[in-house]
């Protein structure tokens, strides 16, 4: 898929926990943990290097429950606390991540998806944007401007790709879910009612609102759980779609374009003792390189080279 993004959304918090375990654990000569920052960085890296130029936002969870956790007390209990060989290395991924250059949020009271659904609604208008991110509830965000790319299986979500994955369009993926629910977020859905009956209902009645004003019509023992269950259903769907109006208070032109040279990453390589990606940072390559922080440099940068 040929798809040339203005704006790249970063959901950072999946790729910390894809880092941690793509490299088996590395240490320093101190023995402080570092393995998962040298996954991250690669990640980045690679990134960076697929996309030159392009502005990008990196994403994390903010520590603390969210509005979720408050509305829903089960939600996600079924996870296991982050591993302490990460949690030590997560204020050495985020100053990575702002020695890249990217711009970083992190929000209290939501989480990262929220985060990157109000910036995805904020920009799409006039803005092509990629959403790096694995996450099936980010799907239901994807429309003629918006694609989504998991990084894990190079899967490119469009309209179609969400249509033919899910059987639904995007915009009735979070109504999808409300219905199956989310094993991986500990949300149950209707009892046996998995992805093929419920993408079958929405198409048939076109939401889930028609649904259940239709539900004497569904017959069998899913039609009776559903009508046994509909009081779920809004729960699900609260937990299941993404805020869209948070109040972030950033333009596109102070959105950073990342560079994966400095002498700043240079010096925190050597502090980590990333040697193999320190001669990389050589004080020649710094000379041959410009750090560009926004759009508005790029621009003029590009203005003097006319």
């Amino acid at each position: 898929m040929i798809f040339r993004p203005d704006l790249i959304l970063i959901d950072g918090t999946s790729y910390i926990y894809r880092a941690f375990h793509a490299l088996p654990p590395l240490t320093t000569s101190t023995g402080k943990p570092t393995g998962a920052t040298r996954g991250f960085a690669a990640m980045l890296r690679k990134l960076i290097e697929k996309y030159p130029g392009v502005p990008m936002v990196m994403v994390f969870d903010a520590k603390g429950p969210n509005f979720r956790n408050d509305y829903y007390q089960a939600y996600k209990a079924n996870r296991p606390p982050m591993p302490n060989e990460l949690r030590v290395q997560i204020e050495d991924i985020k100053k990575l991540s702002r020695l890249f250059n990217f711009t970083v949020k992190e929000e209290s009271g939501v989480e990262a998806d929220d985060v990157i659904a109000t910036l995805a609604k904020q920009f799409k208008k006039d803005k092509k944007i990629l959403i790096s991110s694995p996450d099936k509830d980010l799907t239901q965000l994807v429309e003629e401007n918006v694609i989504q790319h998991n990084s894990m299986s190079n899967e490119f979500f469009n309209n179609e790709y969400v249509k033919e994955k899910f059987g639904v369009e995007p915009k009735l993926v979070a109504e999808l879910l409300a219905l199956v629910g989310d094993k991986a977020d500990n949300i149950p859905g209707i009892t046996k009612v998995g992805n093929k009956t419920a993408s079958k209902w929405l198409n048939t009645y076109g939401s889930l609102e028609n649904i259940l004003i239709n539900s004497e019509e569904i017959t069998g023992v899913v039609g009776q759980n559903l009508r046994d269950e509909k009081d779920v259903l809004q729960r699900n769907l609260f937990l299941v779609s993404l805020k869209q109006d948070i109040k972030l208070n950033l333009l596109f032109d102070d959105i950073n374009v990342p560079a994966s040279s400095s002498e700043g990453l240079r010096d925190f390589y050597k502090e980590l003792e990333f040697n193999s990606f320190i001669g990389e940072n050589s004080e020649k390559r710094k000379s041959e390189y410009k750090t560009i922080k926004n759009k508005s440099e790029l621009e003029k940068l590009q203005l003097e080279d006319k």
